[in-house]
Formats: C-alpha cells, sequence, structure tokens
C-alpha cells in the first residue's frame, strides 16, 4: 500500500520561505481581476489621450496656429493651454493607474489595518511624485520650445 500523505514542500530558501496555500476565494479573484482590468484600460485610455493631445498640440505648432501665432486670445487659447496642461497631467495619471494597478492583489492579502497604512502612504507618495513628475513634465515641454524656437539647431 502506498502511503497517501503529500510530501512537504521544500524551498531552495528554506522552511521558512515556504507559504501555506491560502484558501482561495474564488468571487474575490475574480473581483480583483475584473478591477485590474478596468485599470489596464483606463490608464491605456489616458495614456493615448496624453500622446494624442501632444500630438495635436505639435501638429498645431507646425502648422503656425496655436501658440505658435502669438494671437490667442478667447476660446482657441483655452483649448491650446489646455492642452499644454492637459497632456503631462493625462500621462501622470495613467502611470497612477498603473501603480494602483499593481497593488490591488497586495491589498486584498492585506489585514484592514495594513490596507490603511498602504493606502495612505501610497496616497501621499503618489501625490507628491506626481505634482513633481507634471512640473518637470511642463518645464521639459517648454524648454524644448523654446530651444526650438530659437533657431538653435538642438
Amino acid at each position: 500500500m502506498s502511503d497517501s500523505t503529500p510530501e512537504p514542500a521544500t524551498s531552495p530558501y528554506g522552511p521558512a520561505a515556504v507559504e501555506a496555500p491560502m484558501a482561495a476565494d474564488p468571487m474575490l479573484d475574480q473581483t480583483i481581476e475584473r478591477a485590474r482590468r478596468g485599470l489596464r484600460n483606463v490608464a491605456l485610455v489616458a495614456g493615448v489621450l496624453s500622446v494624442l493631445v501632444t500630438v495635436t498640440l505639435v501638429v498645431f505648432a507646425f502648422l503656425g496656429m496655436g501658440m505658435a501665432d502669438n494671437h490667442l486670445a478667447g476660446v482657441g487659447e483655452a483649448v491650446t493651454f489646455g492642452g499644454v496642461f492637459a497632456a503631462p497631467v493625462l500621462f501622470v495619471i495613467a502611470l497612477n493607474l498603473l501603480t494602483w494597478r499593481a497593488l490591488l492583489r497586495p491589498l486584498a492579502r492585506m489585514g484592514v489595518g495594513g490596507r490603511i497604512a498602504l493606502v495612505v502612504v501610497m496616497v501621499l507618495v503618489l501625490g507628491i511624485v506626481s505634482v513633481a513628475l507634471v512640473a518637470a513634465l511642463l518645464f521639459g515641454g517648454f524648454f524644448l520650445g523654446a530651444l526650438s524656437s530659437t533657431g538653435s539647431g538642438f
């Protein structure tokens, strides 16, 4: 007769690295995967919109419209400056959505206290990093625009 007891799990990192299998809740797993797909799709839309707004601004500048004509007023000014600020903000929103997507599984496995602590820390960190990244993207865009408009050949 054969012994029906399973062999203990081994790990190259020692017995402390072997985890007991967690009781998987299929409804929770489906909900997490659906949320991850949703966040991925929204991040993709935000990233594509960021690229489209940037390309539109470049085309406007190439055609001599928008900020290139220096006669901005009314709706044209609002659309141009809205696009200038919307492109980096949409890019940073897409990055934040991807960050939250990556955190969904760990958040689902944590206790309530750990979840609250991680969410508070991530909101603070992402807020500070997002403001700095948008400022850097705006500065870089204006800097490159200034270099290209001076005809320096850079």
